[in-house]
């Protein structure tokens, strides 16, 4: 009878372990699934709840904060750590009230309220279920919530026990079970002790501590907004935890990609500046394209506020790239190209690809073609190189910045194939960086032929072998660009708009003797009043011959910093305007000669002789002297008085140098020391010296010259008109010299009947010898002006001059 008994049993151990064996694989996962519980914590967050969280840190536990919206805008840092470490953050109401003693709007702004202070906190919006202060709830008061209420299957009753953690662990231990929710508190410091005891205790018994939301999901159950649930116990089919997405990078098409995955059905929230994902972070939805190197931090989860998984952060490293391919011309200016295993370009405009051209051999295009291209690397753990770019230009240069649908491109082609603007580097032109003052000086330099200076330039921050010496010191002596009153010139320095209209202005009318007149076009412009005072002048130039022209929104931006490019543009808009303009040069040694007769005749007080030499010989009303490095005019500043008017005349210019590039010297004081101030001259009633009048209502130049001064002589005609003798001086590095010489007769209008009678019939603008009989012929003894057509350039009456030394404005400033 044993023996059967035995055999029996032996029998059905043997069944039993066969039926084991064919279990489907998910009820073998149910009998090994660790059992779960929800370890909650109420009326928090306190001063004691950062320990709480660093015990629950070290033990790998998630939990539930029950917490009060009053308490979380004290500890709002405390709020954000336990949401950042994967607690479940949620409501127990604002401040702690029964619910049921509250109207519907009383519950539903405790709720509104705390959700503010939790969000606000956590820097996201979240769903956030809800405790009920005390368990106190009916429901009414689930119908106002707007979420599921927990409730709880064990209480701890550790506020009960007073500094008695091992009470709170006994009660704990003696009512826990798989899927039970607990109920204790983290605004006690004994409540910490005992939690953290019986998380160690109940771990070695085999329990996983998940989040509320966790332990629903895991178990298949949902929490529906209404409801109040208490416990979830297992029904045998438990899902399993959340994985952390794993992160790496793939490469994709010849690029970089970080790639993230994670459990089928979660979302993926990311970050790349090293914060922890929240519900407001990227979600991922594509691989991440990126270069060099990238740190994410990534979380997947159901939920981000409790069911989602720990955080991973990975930094990933993309591989090197092969180098760009590189462009050359053949001396048949074919394209070729070099670099790399394979090369691929178009030249249509479109990116290339491996579909595309592949490279054999050098090839032609035609002016204003984009070529594009790309490599594949030599070597096997490089990714392609990036596509490179250039211009092949109608001038047949080579551009790797500047391409025609550039508003730029005709101003750089321009300035490039001139000789006037150099490239940063092969193939860089670097329009938009910033113009210095010795890149517009050297632009100039170049434009005007790249004279030799007489002299070194002077500043003690220019050397004489750097590659702007020669252009900044030239242009110190030709008046278009000065330096500061420190005696350096800061040639790194950026420039203005309006002062490279300034610094053009003067190169315009100092050293090619043009005119430089504008008229009232600021006031077109909104910010016409930021226009320094200085340089008013210069742009109302600019303005209106084109040079400059507005930003947009209809304003001139006279302070912004100047471009290479924009330089460029000015160069060409200038050369455009004036490559019809007609200069006066005095070149040769007869006209040399000339000059130095007119200051013969100014020094032997022979008015007639000046006349006949600048009226009648050349035909001309102004002799413009370029040079002013010759002795200083000694005249005290007593003596030298500024005038203003406005200018009524209209002049013209000779401008030029002498033999073997000497400049004409017009500044020489031997000629006027003693001739300005001569009595017996003034008394020869041939000149009256009217010297520094007022008002210049006759000659009308001081707005040409605002900061010259004017000695003016005037003698009477044989028809009652006058001769105008004017001389014009300039200041200099604080010496005054002579810049102009300027001689005009303003003759009253002749007689009606005298004007019928052909042979007495003279143009307004003849001058007539004082010494010639009136009844003679005016043909044969007068010279009549020239056409204005023919010998004077147009708006010559708006010739500004250059500032004072040491001031900040005008060229020795601004230049």
């Amino acid at each position: 009878m044993k023996k059967k008994i035995l055999l029996r049993l032996l029998s059905l151990a043997v069944l039993c372990a066969l039926a084991f064996s064919l279990l489907p694989a998910s009820a073998l996962a149910a009998d090994s699934s660790p059992k779960l519980v929800a370890l909650t914590f109420d009326d928090g967050p306190s001063k004691y709840t950062p320990r709480l969280l660093d015990g629950l840190k070290e033990r790998g536990a998630k939990v539930t904060f029950f917490m009060l919206g009053n308490c979380a805008n004290t500890y709002p840092s405390t709020v954000k750590r336990a949401y950042e470490e994967g607690h479940q953050i949620a409501s127990h109401t604002y401040d702690h009230p029964r619910l049921t003693s509250l109207s519907d709007t009383q519950v539903s702004s405790q709720v509104s309220r705390t959700k503010s202070a939790l969000d606000s906190a956590i820097g996201a919006s979240n769903k956030y279920v809800v405790r009920p202060p005390y368990g106190d709830y009916n429901s009414r008061v689930l119908g106002q919530l707007g979420t599921a209420a927990i409730y709880w299957s064990v209480d701890s009753n550790d506020w009960r026990w007073t500094n008695n953690a091992d009470k709170t662990v006994s009660e704990i231990m003696k009512n826990v079970f798989d899927g039970a929710i607990i109920l204790l508190h983290d605004s006690h410091s004994w409540s910490v002790d005992a939690a953290l005891t019986a998380v160690d205790k109940l771990q070695a018994q085999g329990y996983e501590f998940v989040t509320v939301s966790e332990l629903f999901r895991r178990r298949g159950g949902t929490l529906s907004a209404g409801q109040i649930y208490y416990s979830k116990k297992s029904a045998g089919s438990d899902l399993p935890a959340i994985s952390a997405p794993v992160i790496k990078s793939s490469v994709i098409g010849g690029s970089s990609f970080a790639v993230i995955e994670a459990d089928a059905g979660t979302d993926v929230y990311f970050t790349t500046d090293g914060s922890i994902p929240n519900a407001n972070s990227r979600k991922y939805s594509a691989p991440i394209p990126f270069e060099g190197t990238i740190r994410i931090t990534a979380v997947a989860g159901y939920d981000m506020n409790g069911s989602r998984s720990n955080p991973v952060t990975v930094t990933l490293s993309a591989p090197k790239k092969a180098q760009k391919p590189e462009i050359s011309l053949t001396d048949g200016g074919l394209i070729t190209l070099s670099g790399g295993k394979e090369i691929y370009y178009t030249t249509d405009g479109t990116s290339p690809t491996t579909e595309s051209a592949l490279y054999s051999e050098p090839f032609s295009v035609s002016g204003g073609t984009i070529i594009a291209a790309f490599c594949t690397p030599l070597e096997e753990d490089r990714l392609p190189s990036d596509t490179a770019l250039w211009c092949y230009s109608g001038e047949g240069f080579i551009y790797a910045d500047v391409a025609p649908y550039n508003w730029f491109y005709p101003y750089i082609e321009y300035a490039v194939s001139n000789g006037l603007l150099n490239g940063r580097a092969q193939y860089i032109m670097a329009p938009d960086d910033t113009l210095t003052r010795a890149m517009l000086v050297t632009m100039l330099h170049r434009m005007a032929g790249q004279p030799k200076a007489a002299s070194d330039s002077g500043f003690s921050d220019v050397s004489s072998d750097s590659w702007y010496g020669e252009a900044v010191s030239w242009a110190r002596e030709s008046r278009v660009a000065g330096g500061y009153p420190d005696g350096r010139f800061y040639p790194d320095e950026p420039i203005t708009r309006e002062q490279l209209a300034t610094v053009l202005y003067n190169y315009s009318r100092n050293a090619l003797g043009l005119i430089t007149e504008g008229g009232d076009t600021l006031e077109a412009f909104k910010d016409a009043g930021d226009v320094s005072d200085y340089a008013r002048g210069p742009m109302s130039w600019a303005v209106s011959s084109g040079i400059i022209g507005g930003v947009g929104d209809n304003t001139l931006a006279p302070g912004n910093t100047a471009t290479r490019a924009q330089a460029s543009a000015m160069l060409m808009r200038f050369a455009e305007l004036t490559s019809d303009q007609e200069r006066y040069y005095i070149t040769d040694n007869e006209l040399l000669l000339h000059t130095v007769g007119v200051l013969a005749a100014l020094n032997t007080h022979d008015f007639g002789a000046l006349r006949t030499l600048i009226c009648d010989d050349l035909g001309l009303d102004v002799l413009y002297g370029s040079d002013f490095g010759g002795t200083k005019v000694e005249l005290s500043e007593k003596e030298l008085k500024s005038a203003a008017s406005s200018q009524s005349k209209k002049t013209s210019y000779v401008w030029g140098e002498g033999p073997d590039g000497a400049p004409i010297e017009l500044s020489c004081a031997e000629y006027f020391d003693g001739f300005v101030w001569d009595t017996d001259f003034a008394e020869s009633n041939e000149i009256r010296i009217n010297a520094f009048t007022d008002g210049h209502e006759t000659t009308g130049l001081s707005e040409s010259y605002p900061r010259c001064l004017f000695v003016d002589f005037r003698a009477s005609t044989e028809n009652g008109g006058k001769a105008y003798l004017t001389l014009i001086f300039e200041r200099f590095d604080d010496e005054w010299y002579l810049s102009a010489i300027v001689t005009y007769k303003d003759e009253p209008a002749p007689p009606e009947v005298e004007a019928e009678n052909e042979d007495a019939n003279v143009d307004e603008n003849t001058d007539v010898d004082e010494n010639t009989d009136a009844s003679e012929d005016a043909s044969a003894d007068t010279d009549t002006a020239p056409n204005e057509d023919e010998t004077t350039p147009p708006d010559a009456d708006a010739d500004a001059d250059t500032a004072e030394g040491g001031e900040s404005d005008g060229v020795d400033a601004e230049a």
